[in-house]
């Protein structure tokens, strides 16, 4: 707290008066890591190819030519494209292009690249129980490969929004529904043994708070429709969501108990010093930062709860145990709760701050 300022107000960062100019100063730790990262709708295409099944994304957005989502109809036409065009059917082509988009990466210097892995690419109805695409895996495997013979180290996220279409229907209502969980656990060992050995760097979700506010919530993105309904639908996705992570690291865990001997790594690219670490496992989230628009204690205090509503949502079960109080004090019963195992599971579930 600033001394000078009057009691009941804090000292604003900037005192609303931002610098007009910039000295750089200190450094980047050794090891830090500069790279660019995609997601799989968005770059990849082949939609209905080599076995790939459907996902939400390709219902919301108008794959196939079927009508998009009104929200994402109300966007308007795509220049250049046609009214059926807002879809991620084809995109930057990447399932065919993979091998010149890495050498593009490679010409750029490019040393780290997170990717995401198409969960309906892999398995097409979203389970075990409906078989494994090997094209799929393929796609990948032939992807990895082509990153470290660039010495492009890779990043793998294992859901970046494009849940399989089987698992969003009115018996399985996708992340709101509980048995998501075991469905998650499930496709990410598929992922942690195929590709453990050669990707060091894992990460279980892409911005939760995204997909389950805005999917589940106002319906601005997938699953929206019948599924968005804001008072409850986000909590309870957001909950599941936070189960799903503490599950797939549970068995990233095992899986790399077994099978990396004491301070081996999995393979890493020349001259990485990321290579040499054993694989490490955490969850990419996302905030709008938020500042107090006065230094008035009733406006700080907005800003803390619009970090903790952002970030502290699904960062504070796996760094404290449980939601932020701000929230479970607001919400009610609209908060689901956690078990004590549950709690257990959480608590140090990332090995980094993501």
């Amino acid at each position: 707290m600033n001394a000078s300022a009057p009691s009941g107000t804090f000292g604003l960062p900037y005192l609303g008066a931002y610098p007009s100019s910039y000295v750089y100063e200190g450094g980047f730790p050794p090891g830090f890591a500069w790279g660019l990262g995609t997601a799989a709708y968005q770059i990849e295409g082949g939609w209905n190819e080599d076995g790939r099944g459907p996902s939400i994304w390709d219902g919301y957005s108008g794959a196939g030519g079927t009508d998009p989502d009104p929200q994402m109809a109300a966007r308007g036409p795509i220049v250049g494209a046609g009214a059926h065009d807002h879809s991620g059917a084809v995109a930057c082509d990447h399932y065919h292009r993979f091998r010149a988009d890495v050498q593009l990466m490679k010409s750029l210097g490019i040393k780290h690249y997170r990717f995401s892995v198409a969960w309906p690419r892999l398995l097409p109805n979203g389970t075990l129980e409906g078989g494994i695409n090997e094209a799929g895996l393929h796609f990948y495997d032939e992807l990895i490969d082509a990153l470290l013979a660039a010495d492009i180290q890779p990043f793998l996220t294992l859901y970046h929004w494009d849940l399989p279409s089987a698992l969003q229907i009115d018996t399985l209502p996708g992340w709101l529904d509980r048995s998501i969980v075991r469905r998650f656990e499930d496709f990410a060992t598929v992922c942690f043994h195929r590709w453990g050995r050669k990707v060091s760097r894992w990460a279980t979700f892409n911005e939760p708070w995204t997909f389950v506010v805005l999917g589940y919530g106002t319906g601005s993105k997938a699953p929206g429709g019948r599924w968005a309904e804001m008072s409850a639908n986000p909590y309870t996705a957001g909950h599941n969501v936070l189960l799903a992570h503490a599950a797939a690291v549970r068995a990233f865990r095992q899986y790399t108990a077994a099978s990396f001997p004491p301070h081996e790594g999995a393979r890493g690219g020349v001259d990485d010093p990321w290579g040499a670490v054993r694989p490490q496992i955490g969850i990419t989230n996302n905030m709008d930062w938020r500042e107090p628009l006065t230094s008035t204690e009733a406006d700080v205090a907005a800003a803390e709860r619009a970090r903790e509503w952002w970030l502290g949502w699904f960062c504070d079960p796996i760094w404290h145990g449980d939601y932020p109080r701000s929230m479970r004090e607001a919400l009610g019963d609209r908060l689901p709760v956690f078990t004590d195992q549950e709690k257990a599971a959480l608590v140090g579930s990332a090995d980094f701050f993501g």
